[in-house]
C-alpha cells in the first residue's frame, strides 16, 4: 500500500511466544524511520517515543500467546516522492533473545498533475466559404483527477468562430480573439475531446 507526504503510515507488530514459559518483560522496539515523525494518536497507548525509536511495553506474554502493538508515523511533508520506506522492529524480553521482524517497505506516491494536448483538423486545405473543423483533445496523464481545465485556441486571422454550428461543441465560447471550451473534470488516464 503507498503512502503520500503529509499522510500517516501504519504498522501493526505482532509477538508470539512459541515457548513453553512465561516472557517477561517484552519490549518492542521500532526505530524511527528517516523523514518519518512517531504519530503517538495513532499507535497504541502502550507505545512511547524514546531517543530515535518508539517502545511498546513492557509486557509479560504468555507461552502460545500474543501481544499486538500499532506504531504510527506522519511522513514528512518534504519526502521523495517515488523513494520507499523501510521499517522493521525487534522484540526483547528479560528473560529472551532479541528477535526482529520482516523488513516492511512502502512507497512514497505524490499527486502528479501531468496532461497532453493535440490539435488535429478535418482537411488539409479549404478555399473561402468552407467550414473547417479543429479537434482538440486533451489527456490526463498524470495520477489524480484534473478540474479548472480550460482550452484556449486563438481565432486565426481571415476565420470565423461559428458557435451554433452542429459540429462546435457547445462548451465552447469565444472571448476576444480567443475560444475557450472547458470546464470539466478529467479522470486519470481518461481524455475530454472539444471541437
Amino acid at each position: 500500500q503507498n503512502v503520500q507526504p503529509g499522510q500517516v503510515a501504519s504498522y501493526t507488530i505482532t509477538v508470539q511466544n512459541n515457548g513453553n514459559a512465561t516472557a517477561n518483560g517484552v519490549i518492542v522496539t521500532d526505530v524511527v524511520p528517516s523523514g518519518l515523525t512517531f504519530n503517538a494518536g495513532a499507535s497504541s497507548n502502550a507505545c512511547s517515543l524514546v531517543g530515535n525509536a518508539v517502545q511498546c511495553g513492557p509486557s509479560n506474554i504468555g507461552a502460545g500467546n500474543t501481544k499486538t502493538y500499532t506504531i504510527a508515523f506522519t511522513v514528512g511533508n518534504a519526502y521523495q516522492c517515488g523513494g520507499v520506506i523501510s521499517n522493521s522492529a525487534n522484540a526483547k524480553g528479560s528473560n529472551t533473545a532479541t528477535h526482529w521482524s520482516q523488513s516492511v517497505t512502502t512507497p512514497v506516491s505524490c499527486n502528479q498533475p501531468s496532461m497532453t494536448a493535440t490539435k488535429s483538423v478535418d482537411r488539409s486545405t479549404a478555399v473561402k466559404g468552407d467550414k473547417v473543423i479543429y479537434t482538440i483533445n486533451v489527456q490526463n496523464t498524470g495520477n489524480i483527477s484534473l478540474t479548472g481545465i480550460w482550452v484556449a485556441d486563438t481565432v486565426p486571422a481571415g476565420l470565423e468562430f461559428l458557435p451554433n454550428d452542429n459540429a462546435t461543441d457547445s462548451r465552447c465560447a469565444q472571448q476576444g480573439n480567443m475560444v475557450k471550451c472547458g470546464d470539466n473534470a478529467i479522470l486519470p488516464n481518461q481524455s475530454d475531446t472539444y471541437t
